[in-house]
């Protein structure tokens, strides 16, 4: 999913199969063809032929989803559905058929049933009024995520619990950092276990930081992040970086754009024991 400068800014989607190392594009397909400035568009498989996209119209601050569907190359698109104002969008899958969603302070369940999107109640996960920023959304099971954002730039993260369908049903208190970062990324191992990645302000230095999950509860200590970048100015945005599992749980790879020299760099790293490992950089 790509916002076309070519085209007045239009969101659109194109599929591809891949045959060793080649690609086979199909059709690119309008997703938003108003036209309008587009921020935090945003993109996230449910299964093997279903995906959803969230996206922001930012000349009316609207936030949409529009579910798709996969054959081959060939894309087929659901209606979109307003489901809230502000931005900070972020999505993750709860299970192949519900997902979970961000706008502004507020988090929401939505259900894909074949390309039509459905929302529960939005629930608002920070009442203060502060500015929140750089949200970032982790699943360790099916009714199980946490949210992670910067209030007035000190790092917080949240549990959150829903029913199995469309319903939220508690998000715990914010656990503070008590560290100015920005920009940061939350990833699931498994379970029980993810990670906090993020930038420190005071030596834009880039961390890896472990946490443990039961429930809604997260325990998190600062003391166990470990450094995996000493470039300075490594992450500048979260459109910059992004991690993802391979292999077994436990092993992941985190690809970055530095800041700082302006290289692409890959890290693959292990979590064992709830201490993350990083083995190698890779330019």
């Amino acid at each position: 999913v790509f916002q076309d400068a070519d085209d007045s800014n239009k969101v659109k989607a194109r599929a591809a199969s891949i045959a060793s190392d080649t690609f086979t594009w199909g059709t690119v397909v309008e997703v938003d063809s108003t036209g309008t400035t587009t921020a935090s568009c945003k993109i996230e498989a449910l299964d093997s032929t279903h995906a959803v996209i969230v996206w922001r119209q930012q000349s009316f601050g609207v936030a949409n989803a529009r579910a798709l569907s996969v054959s081959g190359t060939t894309i087929t698109l659901g209606s979109t559905v307003d489901f809230g104002t502000g931005g900070g969008l972020q999505v993750k899958k709860l299970d192949p058929t519900h997902f979970i969603t961000t706008h502004n302070k507020k988090v929401v369940i939505g259900l894909v049933t074949g390309i039509t999107v459905t929302f529960g109640t939005e629930v608002t996960f920070e009442t203060s009024g502060n500015p929140v920023t750089d949200r970032s959304l982790a699943v360790t099971d099916s009714t199980h995520a946490q949210i992670a954002y910067t209030l007035s730039g000190v790092g917080q993260i949240r549990g959150i619990e829903t029913d199995g369908d469309t319903t939220i049903n508690t998000i715990s208190s914010a656990t503070s950092l008590s560290l100015t970062i920005t920009p940061l990324l939350l990833q699931s191992i498994d379970s029980g276990n993810a990670l906090y990645i993020y930038t420190l302000t005071s030596d834009t230095k880039s961390y890896a930081l472990p946490y443990t999950v039961s429930g809604t509860t997260v325990t998190i200590d600062t003391s166990d992040a470990v450094l995996f970048e000493s470039s300075a100015s490594t992450l500048s945005s979260q459109e910059q970086f992004d991690i993802d599992q391979f292999g077994t749980t436990a092993f992941f790879m985190i690809g970055f754009r530095d800041s700082g020299d302006i290289k692409g760099k890959l890290i693959i790293g292990s979590l064992s024991a709830s201490a993350f490992s990083p083995w190698i950089i890779l330019y």
